[in-house]
């Protein structure tokens, strides 16, 4: 897993549960820390938006929160379930730094405080089926999903529900979102352009 950064970082995991931070210079990519941040592979990582923050999750149930610029471990936590995917959740309107993770065998996400450590979410969300994908759009404070199904979706990062004041459609069937469900396959990589107005999926 890759993850790159405004700041000019990027960040890798590994499958023995290895966490790297590279710096992108002049000439080239110098390595600049690494982590053995997890006892199992790491099964997905995040940064924030803004670039400031990474987390990490594994099989081996933990999350982890890093400080990208200072390259410090922030938080950790040990969850009660099997984490499929990890993302960053802010707004605006919010202080708290809060990131949500998937549940990999049930359908429900749970957002925490990434500053607590604790495994108690600030709240659940009940989704059709298990996601194995999460991707933030900024500009428009929402949350694209991808479920084992291959279906798509999206929730608002503030009322935590569909965001109908976002979306230029009123019926999900008029749009594209059931195509990969159609096509009994699902989604291995989800990413947003850096306008937000589009994403692309593999």
């Amino acid at each position: 897993h890759m993850a790159v950064t405004k700041t000019d970082f990027f960040l890798t995991g590994s499958s023995d549960g290895h966490l790297k931070f590279w710096k992108k210079v002049a000439e080239g990519v110098e390595f600049v820390k690494h982590y053995r941040a997890h006892l199992g592979p790491i099964v997905s990582l995040a940064v924030s938006h803004d670039g400031a923050h990474c987390a990490s999750v594994s099989s081996d149930k933990s999350a982890k929160v890093f400080d990208v610029v200072n390259y410090d471990m922030m938080s950790m936590m040990r969850l009660p379930f099997v984490p499929a995917c990890v993302e960053w959740l802010n707004t605006t309107r919010e202080a708290q730094l809060k990131f949500v993770i998937a549940d990999a065998t049930e359908p429900s996400i749970h957002i925490y405080d990434a500053h607590s450590g604790t495994a108690t979410p600030l709240h659940t969300i009940q989704v059709a089926k298990p996601l194995t994908q999460m991707r933030y759009v900024p500009n428009h404070e929402c949350i694209i999903t991808a479920d084992v199904a291959g279906m798509l979706d999206y929730f608002s990062c503030s009322s935590y529900k569909f965001p109908s004041e976002v979306v230029k459609f009123k019926f999900k069937m008029d749009t594209d979102l059931y195509a990969l469900a159609k096509a009994k396959t699902s989604v291995s990589a989800l990413e947003v352009s850096p306008d937000g107005e589009q994403f692309v999926t593999t």
